[in-house]
């Protein structure tokens, strides 16, 4: 609300509000379509899609699921991503490999070659073959995490942020109020309302963090929850493409022959890219 605001109750015409007078931001004014957890780590999952896009010249990627391990593989040399390309040989054959895009730019950037898809599969699979021989103690990790998760609790200080801003807030409409009824000088009331717009900002941004650092448990959470699913389940499909990205958190390559599979129950696995 207020948006736009008029210079007089007989004036017929509405002006642009740009801090001439207050505005709100009213919460919860309509009825929700979808609830407001769903909404929550939808809104952490959008940020870390942007954080997972592709580095382009513009800076602009595009965000890619389109195989199991994109935005899963990053480079420990130079912290770039790596991308899918497909390379055919002289014999028609062709072989799906993953580039670091700091190697893409030069070997300046990076040293580390691009490597076969089969190899951080198998890679993989060797890794996931561990879990399985382990999996009572996984799934005890797992639950141990969801426990410490739901033991985070910022409440307080999200509480302390909303009644910061409230008060804020309301000095903002007295100062207004007392500046239409000519109590305070224009440059007084100009100097006052920088100080209370900055405060207003503070708390703003500072309740925003909170609310991301929640948003992002909330997403954490619902996700080692798929994860005990995937474990737990009367078959453990741990190769297929689908659970890939449900277990994997991300691969780090350490260099064109070793890599590291850090898994979202906490477990993380270090294996050679054999031939």
């Amino acid at each position: 609300m207020g948006k736009t605001y008029k210079n007089d109750v007989l004036d017929k015409k509405r002006l642009k509000n740009n801090g001439t007078a207050p505005s709100y931001y009213i919460e919860h004014s309509h009825p929700a379509i979808i609830s407001q957890e769903i909404f929550d780590m939808a809104q952490a999952s959008l940020k870390e899609r942007t954080e997972l896009r592709s580095h382009t010249e513009t800076g602009k990627g595009k965000y890619s699921a389109k195989y199991p391990l994109s935005g899963l593989i990053v480079c420990a040399k130079c912290g770039n991503k790596f991308r899918r390309h497909i390379r055919t040989h002289e014999n028609g054959f062709k072989h799906p490999m993953w580039v670091c895009m700091g190697h893409d730019i030069g070997n300046h950037v990076c040293e580390i070659t691009p490597i076969r898809e089969e190899r951080i599969i198998n890679a993989y699979r060797r890794a996931a073959e561990r879990l399985i021989g382990d999996l009572d103690e996984v799934i005890e990790t797992v639950k141990r995490n969801a426990e410490e998760l739901l033991s985070t609790n910022n409440e307080n200080e999200l509480i302390q942020c909303e009644m910061a801003l409230a008060e804020s807030q309301d000095k903002m409409i007295k100062l207004y109020r007392d500046y239409r009824e000519g109590s305070i000088a224009e440059t007084d009331y100009r100097m006052q309302y920088e100080i209370i717009k900055n405060e207003i900002e503070s708390c703003q941004a500072a309740k925003d963090k909170i609310m991301d650092e929640n948003n992002k448990l909330l997403l954490l959470q619902h996700r080692k929850d798929e994860i005990f699913k995937v474990l737990n389940s009367d078959e453990v499909q741990i190769f297929n493409d689908d659970n890939i990205k449900k277990l994997v958190e991300k691969i780090v390559v350490k260099d064109s022959k070793l890599i590291e599979i850090e898994f979202k129950c906490g477990i993380t696995v270090t294996e050679e890219l054999s031939r």
